[in-house]
């Protein structure tokens, strides 16, 4: 039985166009129920300066069943005057280019539109419409949906600020056949490419995780196998190392681990086989590379590496089955990458590699065992791994370069190294691949602007698909790479969110830690299918 939640519909297009307006028929089907609340609403009610046909005028012109959906097909319909609908098909999106218009007048001559019918039988309130771009929309303002509102026969327009329209009913909306007929105008000059769009409750729930302090500066997150977060994060306004997590109900737990100085800073956190949380962080009073673990009686602490007028900092964890934890860091004075594991009584720490690193060190276990480290300096990213008895390094990429999480490296299933970096001065993130045949890499498809890119962190989960959250200058931003095609959103763009972000999987659903710069707060969002 399909989840209440409904099903996100890809618009693989099938056929070929006739060069007029495009409609696009899918089929949502799903089980009654209640939407929980929708997020806040991306769009305003406006009258725009174009028209469309009234609804009523319009014919159904294809209905997919429940096995139906996820297939390619569409079918073409002529609402306009013959003229082009500047909508064209590329694999599985739709390519909006609407065209130039010397006036500033917008007609249905010039703007890229495209229409979709969703069935919506058995569904209960239904409060959004959602959109997957290939990549963000780089002007939401040029962006206007229509709903057809079926008692005034007449389409009520939004002007959109964002990839999620919420209503506060969807009566209004529902055609005598229990259809739900939505309308996509793009304006402007600005091309953008549609992945998918949907009628259902929010794709992402957001949680306010902490907003009592200046919070989530540095973030860590897990999860556990019931599902449920773990955070380790910064308490910036009291310089304390705090942990939260949120249970099955939803409750969110908030202790404060260390307050002996200023700690907290470049925390790393992970969990073990019993859901115990091991989280590493700099002690910025001594210097010192610190640990706390729980394992459900209380909080235990114990020193890594003393300073000893060096700093150790950028640390990243992973634990070894059952509760071998395993941490990578870097020491200033000597300019050393090394690693530490616990033996069972003490901390033993060996040197990988000596290079000047500029930026967060991220630590991965390949085949749950073996460590392996990205790093990064001004001229270069390299790559050290545990292999044969001995710590190996390589090259991945040259350039100004930054690893900017404890959470930049993962493995897939068939071991291949995964690794997400930041290209100084070209404002543009790049995803690697190591296999036997060498690094293989390829730019992702974020907005081309400043930082953007910044703190992202990845995880790859059982299907080898590849998920990554980071800021998008200034919004969070989450991508996912599936074979070769790459969706690319905006979970959060309510102000300057996203810096940091992390990153991990509950199944194969994203998570998100990450931090409100303008609310000072920690938050947390969870993708609900």
């Amino acid at each position: 039985m399909e989840s209440c939640w409904g099903t996100l519909l890809r618009m693989a297009i099938a056929g070929g166009t006739r060069g007029c307006a495009l409609i696009a028929f899918f089929t949502l089907l799903g089980c009654a129920g209640t939407a929980t609340a929708p997020p806040a609403a991306a769009g305003r009610r406006v009258a725009p300066d174009f028209a469309l046909p009234a609804p009523s005028t319009l014919a159904r012109q294809a209905a997919y069943v429940d096995a139906d959906r996820t297939l390619p097909g569409a079918l073409y319909y002529d609402l306009s005057d013959g003229g082009d609908c500047h909508v064209t098909v590329n694999g599985t999106s739709a390519v909006f280019s609407p065209s130039w218009d010397w006036y500033g007048v917008h007609t249905l001559a010039n703007a890229a539109r495209v229409f979709y019918v969703f069935d919506v039988t058995d569904y209960a309130d239904i409060p959004t419409v959602e959109f997957e771009w290939a990549f963000p929309i780089a002007d939401y303002s040029d962006l206007y949906v229509g709903l057809a509102r079926w008692g005034a026969d007449r389409w009520d327009w939004f002007a959109m600020s964002g990839p999620v329209l919420s209503l506060p009913k969807i009566a209004p909306y529902v055609s005598p056949d229990r259809g739900i007929y939505v309308a996509v105008v793009l304006l402007g000059l600005n091309s953008a490419q549609l992945n998918s769009i949907r009628v259902g409750p929010q794709l992402w729930k957001i949680y306010t995780v902490d907003n009592s302090v200046d919070a989530g500066g540095c973030s860590g997150l897990a999860m556990d196998t019931a599902g449920n977060p773990h955070i380790a994060y910064s308490d910036e306004s009291n310089g304390d190392l705090r942990y939260a997590y949120i249970d099955g109900d939803g409750t969110t737990h908030i202790e404060t681990v260390d307050s002996l100085g200023d700690v907290g800073r470049q925390c790393s956190l992970a969990l073990d086989s019993a859901d115990h949380p091991h989280i590493v962080y700099y002690n910025a009073t001594e210097s010192d590379l610190e640990y706390a673990y729980n394992d459900g009686s209380g909080w235990a602490y114990s020193t890594i590496d003393f300073a000893d007028n060096d700093v150790l900092q950028y640390a990243s964890i992973a634990i070894e089955a059952p509760a071998k934890p395993h941490v990578a860091y870097y020491k200033t004075g000597p300019q050393q990458i090394r690693h530490a594991s616990y033996d069972g009584s003490k901390w033993v720490s060996e040197l990988v590699v000596v290079a000047p690193v500029n930026d967060q060190l991220s630590l991965a276990l390949a085949g749950g065992i073996n460590p392996a480290i990205a790093y990064s300096t001004d001229v270069r990213a390299g790559y050290a791994w545990f292999e044969g008895g001995a710590w190996q390094d390589e090259q991945v990429a040259t350039g100004a370069l930054y690893v900017d999480s404890a959470r930049a490296l993962a493995f897939d299933a068939s071991g291949r190294a995964w690794l997400v970096y930041l290209k100084l001065f070209t404002t543009r993130a790049y995803l690697a691949c190591r296999d036997a045949g060498g690094w293989a890499i390829q730019a992702i498809p974020l907005p081309i602007d400043w930082n953007a890119g910044s703190g992202a962190s990845l995880a790859v989960d059982s299907a080898d698909v590849v998920h990554l959250a980071c800021y998008g200058n200034p919004h969070l931003i989450y991508a996912r790479l599936d074979g070769a095609s790459w969706t690319v959103t905006e979970v959060d763009s309510s102000g300057w969110v996203g810096l940091p972000a992390c990153l991990a999987l509950d199944g194969d659903k994203p998570c998100i830690s990450y931090h409100h710069e303008g609310n000072r707060e920690l938050l947390f969002a969870r993708r609900l299918y």
